[in-house]
């Protein structure tokens, strides 16, 4: 069973609340600067650095933010970040976060704004950020055609 988000997020799908309590955990949440506390995990929406807008009844409810640059973050992003749909700006620059981006990422189709600079990342920029239509504004190294190594840490 998926979990049910509380507080004021309990309107969020539960497959939202699912993939953030995923990333929560992955990224070790409660180690965080910010949004650390436990009750961050089920209430994503009263967490700071998060952005959710609508409701049960707006077509596309959900997350539409998640600002935690410089925000102690350590982990690798779970495949489950791709089911965060009505995400729009994915700001986490300037943590510790390692492994790959999830192929998962190319379903963020209204995703516009994208900075994960300055951390760990490695591996070769999945295909599927191709589908990601939206993008307006992200990292020069993910503007090359070819693939590219994310190791590229800039301190």
């Amino acid at each position: 069973m998926l979990p049910l988000c509380e507080g004021s997020s309990s309107w969020l799908p539960s497959t939202q609340c699912a993939a953030w309590v995923e990333f929560f955990d992955n990224m070790h949440g409660p180690g965080w600067l910010t949004c650390n506390s436990s009750s961050s995990r089920a209430d994503p929406c009263g967490c700071a650095g998060l952005t959710c807008v609508g409701n049960a009844t707006v077509p596309a409810p959900g997350i539409t933010a998640i600002k935690l640059g410089s925000s102690g973050l350590r982990g690798t992003l779970p495949a489950s970040l791709g089911q965060l749909s009505a995400l729009d700006s994915l700001l986490l620059q300037s943590n510790e976060i390692r492994g790959s981006l999830p192929e998962s990422m190319g379903g963020l189709h209204r995703l516009r704004y994208l900075n994960i600079d300055r951390n760990a990342l490695t591996g070769v920029i999945p295909d599927s950020i191709g589908g990601m239509v939206s993008l307006r504004a992200m990292p020069p190294w993910a503007r090359c055609s070819a693939p590219v190594s994310m190791a590229v840490t800039t301190a």
